[in-house]
């Protein structure tokens, strides 16, 4: 289940307003699926994976810190996530699920807020560089 499907099943009163404002209000949607705290530990989090996923062990299956190069770099995936994952999931969440939804449900008196192929396409590239 999407977070904002989970969201919006608790509290429909809280994102009626937004997704009928003409045009949707997407960041009061966004205000009201994501929190900076979750994110930032959703960060602390995927780094310490990077850094066990990367890193080397011994023959006990312990972590072998070294000063050395890693297999991966930890900054590059964080900050991947940071700057693309998370605000093109955001996008996708509020866009797609919230505000198609509704509009399946017949509650939006315009059409649903789209984002163009075009759109999406130089969004994905630029999350591959």
């Amino acid at each position: 289940m999407f977070v904002s499907e989970s969201k919006f099943q608790s509290a429909p009163h809280e994102f009626i307003p937004h997704i009928l404002a003409t045009p949707p209000n997407t960041e009061g949607l966004t205000s009201l699926i994501y929190k900076p705290e979750v994110e930032a530990r959703l960060l602390v989090r995927l780094a310490n994976k990077a850094k066990i996923y990367g890193g080397e062990f011994d023959s006990e299956g312990r972590i072998v810190e070294s000063e050395g190069a890693r297999k991966i770099d930890i900054e590059g995936v964080v900050g991947m996530y940071r700057d693309h994952v998370i605000p093109l999931t955001k996008d996708v969440e509020v866009s797609t699920y919230v505000v198609t939804k509704a509009d399946k449900q017949g509650r939006l008196p315009h059409p649903p807020l789209r984002r163009s192929a075009a759109e999406t396409n130089r969004r994905l590239d630029e999350a591959q560089r």
